[in-house]
């Protein structure tokens, strides 16, 4: 950032687990995101173990960012609206919030963002997209502070 001018801002940016996992599992990138949906119905044990690896990695990797003057960072989960009810919120937000949460300890003076362009999750019970889409305002309105 020191050789940037004063009134420009370097951005970090990473991407979520969940669709780093998408790209992952695939060996590139799918339409339907199929092959980590499948993983996650036949071995889910293994399938959260790679999130979770995935969620220590990105708080490193985005940590270094700020170190090496990013000024905000910020979280892309691209892939977020193929998670279906309480699974956009175990493998979509949650990780997402353990992230901003990790990131806000070490650098209290940087900002993270995130961004699910399409991040609502897809089902068909209304309950379960207040209930999911609920965290996410409370998880966004924590990642401004």
């Amino acid at each position: 950032s020191r050789e940037l001018p004063r009134e420009t801002t370097l951005i970090g940016f990473a991407g979520a687990p969940w669709t780093v996992a998408t790209y992952m599992i695939a060996g590139r990138g799918t339409k339907d995101q199929g092959p980590a949906h499948a993983l996650k119905a036949e071995n889910r044990a293994v399938f959260e173990g790679i999130l979770e690896r995935l969620t220590e990695a990105t708080i490193e990797y985005l940590s270094k960012q700020i170190e090496a003057g990013a000024e905000v960072v910020k979280l892309f989960d691209s892939w977020a609206g193929s998670l279906k009810g309480e699974d956009f919120v175990k493998y979509a937000l949650n990780p997402a919030a353990k992230i901003t949460q990790a990131l806000k300890q070490r650098h209290p003076s940087r900002s993270t963002t995130a961004s699910a362009p399409n991040g609502s999750p897809k089902t068909s019970n209304p309950t379960a997209v207040s209930k999911a889409t609920s965290p996410l305002r409370t998880w966004s309105r924590a990642a401004m502070i």
